[in-house]
C-alpha cells in the first residue's frame, strides 16, 4: 500500500526545485537505486547530522523518556498533528499505510485518548454555554398570519 500526503503548493514547488541528486530515480528523486534498506540508511543518516547541525541530541517522548532523534520522529509529528486537528483514526492510519485502525491505535494510544479528553472538555463547555444562555421566549404567532 503507498500512503500519500498532500503537501502546501509552496512547500511542493521548493521540494520541486531541488536538483536531483546522482544516482536518483528521476520520478522519484528522494530515492536511490537499490535496495529500500541502502534509502533508510543514507536518509537515516542524514537526518542525524542535520539534527546534530541544529543542536538538536535528544527527543523528549510523551511519557517522559529521551530517545536519539530519528527520521521517524517527523512521521510521528505528522500523525500526532493530524489527530489532535480532528482528523479520523481511519484517515490517519491510511496516511500512514497502515493496514488497519488497530496498529494506530497502539502506535499513538497517549494522543488518541488526549483527543477523547479534548472532545469531552469541548462537549463540557458547549452544555456550559448552553445553560449560560437565556431561555428563548416562545415564538408567538404574527397578528398577519392570524388575519386571513
Amino acid at each position: 500500500m503507498v500512503a500519500s500526503v498532500l503537501l502546501a503548493p509552496e512547500v511542493a514547488a521548493r521540494l520541486r526545485s531541488i536538483p536531483p541528486e546522482d544516482g536518483s530515480d528521476p520520478e522519484r528523486p528522494f530515492r536511490f537505486e537499490g535496495r529500500v534498506a541502502v534509502n533508510c540508511q543514507r536518509w537515516r543518516a542524514r537526518f542525524k547530522a542535520l539534527c546534530t547541525f541544529a543542536g538538536v541530541t535528544e527527543i523528549e517522548t510523551e511519557d517522559g523518556r529521551k530517545i536519539e532523534p530519528h527520521p521517524h520522529a517527523l512521521r510521528d509529528s505528522c500523525a500526532i498533528d493530524a489527530l489532535l486537528r480532528g482528523v479520523s483514526l481511519e484517515n490517519v492510519a491510511r496516511m500512514l499505510g497502515h493496514t488497519n485502525t488497530q496498529m494506530t491505535q497502539r502506535s499513538y494510544v497517549f494522543w488518541i485518548k488526549q483527543r477523547v479528553d479534548h472532545c469531552i472538555e469541548d462537549q463540557r463547555r458547549a452544555l456550559e454555554r448552553r445553560q449560560a444562555e437565556p431561555e428563548p421566549e416562545a415564538q408567538k404567532p404574527e397578528a398577519s398570519a392570524l388575519v386571513n
